[in-house]
This record gives structure tokens, C-alpha cells and sequence, in this order.
């Protein structure tokens, strides 16, 4: 009895457990459902809607560049005419000036058409004009009097607005009534110059709804918070045509029944729409029966308030569940009787067999291997028994062979500890691999780099340059120094990489590092004819302790972001001051733009290596590297960059960072001064060593003014030629050459009688700090890295043949400059 009872019920909480899983489920399900239905709609709503503004946009941004002329009727009906076939969502595209004067183009009878009007009285008339295959007119098509363009919504409400708006959505007659919603813009440069409109069919939202299938009988439809119809996925249109009319219709006058009780319940249960500003799950009865109902409102930026409504009949999913319930009670009928029939008899003839099984399984469990294990039975018990003893004899090889796989396993982990360690060596060979092209890139870049810096500062010497050029020199020192920058920040990449990064602090003035940057991005600034705002604190100390370098790389490199992907407005770096101490100052670096935005989904990537936004590959390139470094810079230097961005309106980076005041006094006045050798000295030989003669052209530049004798040669076997014909007093030789290399062209000098006097400085472009003492071991008297300064050549000819040296200050440029 117990046993019977037990399956009674079971049966009996599974079949009631199974009703109610069931309407649970329609629950979530219908949930579930109506939110993927509401995405789907919002997804094709957001793509449908966009469509207009960005077609607005462009005419207006092509008018304010001055490629499209407002005033020039064929260009824009051309314009007008071409984006009709490129944007298909668009049904009417046009602009109107305050002449006034309209211009459009428009889809009707599967052909595009044309239409103007001048307002011009007595007629006013709007005229329609038959289109060619190339967009020009060719007949009137018809003329409609008493068009007063000045007068119209779509033209008022976007003067009132001054910014991409939506106009009311009205019903248009041509070809066919419709429901049309306008995307209007007003356009000034400064002045007015008129109103550039996008229409689009309501009725294609209306065709997408009811592409959804949403249940077997459920329905979704638009409202806007007045009430009326904006699109329904029934049969019925959004608006009522009658003999004298055409007039839009709310939700509660729609001919479909379930879209009309709907909007019903919604006015009882909301006294005003615009109460709605989240989703809303509701149920409600509609003929005694139960509908599922989702409200979502839906906005945009340019105005657009809408609700998405979608209903669903739970009749729709609880047709199976009520069908499932009545086979449940079925099946319990048949189990029972089953169950009283069967449960003495396999009680009976099941349990004797059991308790020996179970007797058997306790003594292999205390490690019984040798029992009498057998069985006559063929049925499962007796398939079972012949299971526990087959079990048996496992176990007891199991338990053998159990040292031997521990023994091959050990084997195997000393195996792969040796695999581990091979791996580990290859992994150093290609580190090592990378080091070694790192620094042949370092040597390749700042060869042509020292010319380049060189020659500028041979330039610079010039007394007939005027103040532009003077500046225009300048800049072109600053940028070359950037480069040179550049070269370090890649790296440094591989330290940051390697974990070997360290700051380097030096007294540093913000405010000059500032202008600084104004500087070099002038020119992008003027050609780009934006605006660049520099920000500063009344209150900033003149000095601060901080690693000037890695800051000026982190500035550059977000102010390049900023103006790379800027095309209009502006660009602004502002330091705040967050906390000021006696002796330590907090400030947060911004840096702002107005350009094209970074999407939310790629906010997180940028800051990784080799990453850039799909905009950033299209628009601007680049190596992907940029913000990386900065990242990391940031970090080392105690702060974290931050990230703030929205598509098409700009994207702002920050950053917060502290630093111990430097006391004005504590730093030495300094000018700008170059040092060049006194005109009355001797006149000392100097030799060129290098395979570029562009090097050699450049020493020749900065030597011959200052009456030193120059000789060349193009590598290591002719310079052991030239100094033994010609004695030089000093020796500028490359490292890397052909032929002979710097390496053993000193061996070869120093080996000779009287090549220990020879004064010979290296010249090297891979010049690390820790390779200066190599150099000297080698046989050199200094070292000289590329790219280098004139005045680092004219102290190195001081400090070896004691020449005078004399200060020539140089000119500065303003910080209006």
C-alpha cells in the first residue's frame, strides 16, 4: 500500500508540477517574445530613421563647404536626383530659402520626378517636373497653385529649432496617400541660407511590422503619445480615407479589434500617454480572455517621442499546455492501476536477489576478491550479478597496475618538464630576434633623421632669413625632434613589454611645454581651419618635477588622435587643478574634440595593441601603437586615461597626475643660445668618416664657416689612407660601414706608430646609454649619436682641441607664433 500511495503521488505532483511549469513558462516565453519583437523593431526603427538626418547632413555640411550653391536650382535638383537613387528609405529629398524658392526631387509612378516653386503670385504654383536618365528635366507634369512654402511646418519648425529636428508627421497625397514624416535642418553659414527637408513613408515601417510573426494571432502597432497611429502590422492603414478627405486616426478608431482594445485599455489605464517613460508589462481581457501587452516607449535625438506596443492572446500558448494537463490525468489513471497490479509481484521476485548482491558488494568493499559470485538468473538481476564479478576482477588488476601508471606518468612530467624548456629557448631566440631588429630599425630611421635635423640647423645659422623662415625652421626642428621621439616610443614599446620602463623626472614648465604643442600642430590647425583652445590655470606653478618626455609623447599622442579625426570645429587641451599643496600640485590633463566619435562597443579596445576603430583604418591609418603607450606612460607616471565619447559629437581623454613643485629659484634662468666657434682661432684638420656623403656634406656644412680645413672618406680602408697622407687633428668616424667598418678601422689606426695620439670619435645611430663604455673599449676617445646637434659637434672640438666658443642667442618664438 505504502508503494501504491507513492506512485498516486508522484503522479499526481508531477502532473500539477507540470501545469504550472507550463504557464510559467508562457509567462517568461511571452515576455521573451515581446521583448526580442520590441529589439527587432527599435533595431529596424534606429537604422530606417537614420537615414534622413544623415542625407540632411551631408547636403548641409556640402553647403557650408561650399561644393553645393543653395542658390544654383540644377545643381540641387541633380544632387537631389542622384540621392534619391542611393537612399531607397527616402521619398521625397528637398530645400527651400527664405526667397523663398523650393527644390526637390521625389519617387512617383516608379520614376523619380522633380518640383519647384518661387511662390511667385498670383499663382504661387508648384510645379512638377518628368525626369531624363541623367536627372535634367523634360516636361511639366503638372502645376498646383497656392504654394506658400514660408508658411510650412516643415519650414517654421526648423527655424524655431536651429538643429536637426522632426517635423509633424503629415499625409501626403502624391502618388497615393500616405503617412509621411519629415527630417528637417536648418543650414546658416552664418546667415540663414534655408531649410534642407528628407521625407520618408511611415507606410514602409507599417509593410516591416507586418513582416514580425508574433504569436498565431498577436499584433504590434506605433503610437505617438497624442494617441494616434503611426504604423500597425494589421491590414488597416494608419489613416482613414474618405469621400471629401484623407485624416489620421487614433489607436482606439483602428478597424482591427485587437489593435483597438489595446489602445482602449491603455487610455483607461494611463490618464495621459506621456506618462510612459519605461516598459510597461501589462494583461488585459478582451473577451474574456486573457492579453499579454508590452509598452516601450522609443526616443531619439532629434525629438521622435514613440510608444511600441505589442500584444499577444495567452490563448496563443496555453492551447498545448490545457491539451498537456488532460494527457497528464490519462496517464496518472493508466499508472495506478499499473502500479496496484505489478507492485506485490516485482516486489517480491526482485528483493531476495538484491540482499545477497548487497552482501557480496559489502565484502568486496573491505577487500573480499575471492567470493562465490554467481547467479542463474538471465534477467537483469542475473546480468547484474555477472557485472558485480567482472567489477571484481578489475578492481583487483586495477589495484596491480595502479604503481606502474604512477611510474609512466612520472616519466611522462619529466618529458614534458623537457618540452617546456625547449619551448622556453626558442622563446628567448626570437626575443633576442626582436632586439636585434629593433635596433636596425633605430639605426635605419635616425641616419636619413641626423640629415634631415642637420641641415635644418645649417639653415638655421643662415643671417638672411627673415622671421617666417626663421619660424618655418623651427617647426621643422620641432617635428623632427617628434620623429625622433617616435623612434624612442617604439622602444619603448618593447620595454613596457619587457617590464624594464623607468621615469626619468626633470624640473619641467607646463605652460611652455604647452605652447609648445600649439606650435607643432599649427599647421594641422590652419589647414584643417579649426580652432585650437589651450586651457591653463592663472594659478599653475611655473615648474614641476615629472618625466617631461613621457608626458609630451602622452599629449602629442592624444592631440594627434584629436586632430586626425576632426574635420570641423574644435580641438582643446585644458589643465585643471584638482589639489594644490605647498609642495605638490594634482592636475587633470583633458584632452576635447568635436570629431567623429568612438562607438561604445570599441571604447575598450582602442587602448590594446595593433587596435583601432573601423573609422580610425578608414579615415586615418596609422600603427595602433598611439594610445597603447600613452596608456602605459599614464600608468608609470601614477594616473589612469580615461574615456568619454559619443558618435559624432566628440570624444574627450583625461587624465590625473601629481607632482612635486620646483621653486622658481631653485632653476637658473636660461636663454636660448647656440655656441659656435671664435673666428680667431687655428686652423685645424678635421676628417669625415662616413658611407653617406650626405652625412659627410652635413659636417662639411657646419665645419668650413668656422675655418676648419674638412676631408672625407666613404669608409673604414680609405680613412687609414687619408690619415696617414694628411694627419688630421680629430676623427669623426661612422660605426657601420662597407668595405672596412669603424671597428676595425680604429684596430688597424691604433696598431700603427703614432695611432695612440689619434683623436677618433665614433658616430653611431644605434646608441644606447649602456653601449657608451663598449665604444670606448673599442679604442675611441667618444662617442657622437645621430641624430646630433651643431652644438654637440662644436663641444666635442672644444673639449679635444680647445677651441673658443662663443654664445649666438637665438630667436624665440612667441606663444602667439
Amino acid at each position: 500500500m505504502p508503494f501504491v500511495l507513492q506512485i498516486m503521488g508522484t503522479v499526481g505532483v508531477v502532473g500539477w508540477l507540470s501545469f504550472r511549469t507550463g504557464q510559467k513558462t508562457v509567462n517568461e516565453l511571452s515576455t521573451q517574445l515581446t521583448s526580442e519583437i520590441t529589439f527587432r523593431i527599435e533595431e529596424r526603427l534606429q537604422s530606417y530613421l537614420s537615414i534622413p538626418h544623415q542625407i540632411n547632413r551631408l547636403n548641409a555640411d556640402a553647403v557650408r563647404l561650399g561644393i553645393l550653391d543653395p542658390n544654383n536650382v540644377e545643381q540641387l535638383e541633380k544632387t537631389f536626383w542622384r540621392q534619391m537613387q542611393q537612399f531607397e528609405p527616402a521619398t521625397y529629398i528637398y530645400f527651400g530659402s527664405p526667397k523663398p524658392e523650393f527644390v526637390g526631387a521625389g519617387e512617383e509612378n516608379s520614376g523619380i520626378t522633380l518640383g519647384y516653386s518661387n511662390s511667385a503670385p498670383p499663382d504661387k504654383s508648384f510645379d512638377t517636373y518628368t525626369t531624363d536618365a541623367l536627372g535634367n528635366r523634360l516636361a511639366l507634369q503638372s502645376s498646383v497653385p497656392g504654394y506658400e512654402m514660408l508658411g510650412r511646418p516643415w519650414y517654421t519648425t526648423a527655424i524655431a529649432e536651429k538643429q536637426p529636428v522632426w517635423g509633424d508627421p503629415y499625409l501626403w497625397y502624391a502618388p497615393y496617400p500616405n503617412l509621411a514624416l519629415p527630417a528637417v535642418t536648418a543650414v546658416y553659414t552664418p546667415e540663414l541660407q534655408g531649410v534642407f527637408a528628407v521625407d520618408f513613408s511611415l507606410s514602409d515601417i507599417s509593410d516591416f511590422l507586418r513582416q514580425i510573426r508574433v504569436g498565431k494571432t498577436g499584433q504590434t502597432f506605433i503610437l505617438e503619445k497624442n494617441g494616434l497611429l503611426i504604423a500597425n502590422s494589421g491590414e488597416a492603414a494608419a489613416f482613414r480615407e474618405t469621400d471629401e478627405n484623407v485624416e489620421r486616426i487614433l489607436g482606439t478608431e483602428s478597424d482591427n479589434p485587437l489593435i483597438r482594445s489595446t489602445s482602449e485599455y491603455l487610455n483607461a489605464n494611463f490618464t495621459d500617454l506621456n506618462q510612459i517613460s519605461s516598459v510597461e508589462q501589462l494583461d488585459f481581457q478582451q473577451d474574456n480572455r486573457k492579453q499579454l501587452v508590452r509598452v516601450s516607449p522609443y526616443r531619439d535625438e532629434f525629438g521622435l517621442d514613440w510608444l511600441i506596443v505589442v500584444v499577444i492572446p495567452e490563448a496563443d500558448f496555453m492551447t498545448q499546455i490545457y491539451a498537456n494537463a488532460y494527457q497528464t490525468v490519462i496517464l496518472w489513471t493508466i499508472a495506478l492501476c499499473v502500479a496496484l497490479a505489478l507492485g506485490v509481484l516485482t516486489s517480491r521476485w526482485v528483493l531476495a536477489p538484491i540482499l545477497r548482491l548487497n552482501k557480496v558488494t559489502q565484502g568486496l568493499a573491505h577487500g573480499e576478491w575471492e567470493q562465490d559470485i554467481k547467479s542463474d538468473r538471465q534477467d537483469e538481476l542475473g546480468q547484474l550479478t555477472e557485472a558485480i564479478a567482472q567489477m571484481a576482477e578489475q578492481l583487483q588488476s586495477a589495484f596491480t597496475d595502479l604503481e606502474d601508471r604512477v611510474n609512466q606518468r612520472t616519466a611522462d612530467l619529466a618529458q614534458s618538464n623537457e618540452a617546456l624548456l625547449e619551448a622556453k629557448e626558442k622563446a628567448e631566440v626570437a626575443n633576442e630576434a626582436k632586439s636585434k631588429f629593433l635596433a636596425n630599425m633605430n639605426h635605419e630611421l635616425r641616419t636619413p633623421l641626423n640629415a634631415i635635423l642637420g641641415f635644418v640647423q645649417v639653415l638655421q645659422r643662415s643671417p638672411n632669413l627673415n622671421s617666417e623662415q626663421q619660424k618655418n625652421l623651427d617647426i621643422m626642428q620641432r617635428s623632427g625632434e617628434h620623429l625622433l621621439d617616435l623612434i624612442h616610443v617604439i622602444l619603448d614599446m618593447s620595454k613596457i613589454e619587457a617590464g624594464g620602463m623607468a621615469l626619468a623626472p626633470e624640473p619641467t614648465d607646463l605652460r611652455q611645454l604647452c605652447h609648445d604643442l600649439s606650435n607643432l600642430f599649427l599647421i594641422q590647425t590652419q589647414a584643417k581651419n579649426l580652432t585650437f583652445a589651450l586651457n591653463l590655470p592663472p594659478s599653475l606653478p611655473k615648474f614641476v618635477h615629472a618625466d617631461r618626455h613621457k608626458l609630451r609623447q602622452v599629449l602629442i599622442n592624444l592631440l594627434s588622435n584629436a586632430f586626425k579625426f576632426t574635420t570641423a570645429g574644435s580641438v582643446c587641451l585644458t589643465i585643471t587643478e584638482i589639489v594644490s599643496q605647498p609642495k605638490e600640485i594634482t592636475l587633470e590633463f583633458t584632452i576635447a574634440d568635436s570629431g567623429i566619435g568612438i562607438p561604445k562597443s570599441e571604447q575598450i579596445k582602442i587602448f590594446e595593441p595593433f587596435q583601432q576603430t573601423d573609422s580610425g583604418k578608414q579615415l586615418a591609418g596609422g600603427s595602433g601603437l598611439g594610445l597603447t603607450i600613452s596608456r602605459e606612460f599614464v600608468r608609470i607616471m601614477g594616473g589612469e586615461i580615461s574615456l568619454e565619447s559619443t558618435v559624432m559629437v566628440g570624444s574627450t581623454f583625461s587624465f590625473e597626475l601629481s607632482f612635486p613643485i620646483v621653486e622658481e629659484e631653485a632653476i637658473a634662468p636660461t636663454k636660448i643660445v647656440d655656441q659656435v666657434p671664435a673666428s680667431s682661432q687655428a686652423q685645424y684638420k678635421i676628417l669625415i668618416v662616413d658611407d653617406s656623403r650626405i652625412n659627410r656634406l652635413l659636417f662639411t656644412k657646419l665645419l668650413k664657416p668656422y675655418q676648419f680645413q674638412v676631408a672625407e672618406a666613404a669608409d673604414g680602408r680609405e680613412a687609414i689612407a687619408q690619415w696617414q697622407d694628411w694627419q688630421p687633428h680629430l676623427i669623426f668616424m661612422d660605426w657601420l660601414m662597407p668595405v672596412m667598418d669603424g671597428k676595425d678601422a680604429i684596430t688597424a689606426i691604433r696598431k700603427k706608430e703614432e695611432g695612440d695620439e689619434a683623436i677618433i670619435i665614433a658616430c653611431t645611430a644605434s646608441l644606447q646609454l649602456d653601449e657608451i663604455s663598449s665604444f670606448i673599449d673599442h679604442g675611441f676617445d667618444d662617442v657622437l649619436g645621430k641624430p646630433f646637434h651643431a652644438n654637440d659637434v662644436f663641444q666635442i672640438l672644444k673639449t679635444y682641441l680647445g677651441i673658443d666658443l662663443i654664445d649666438v642667442e637665438q630667436p624665440e618664438l612667441s606663444d602667439s607664433d
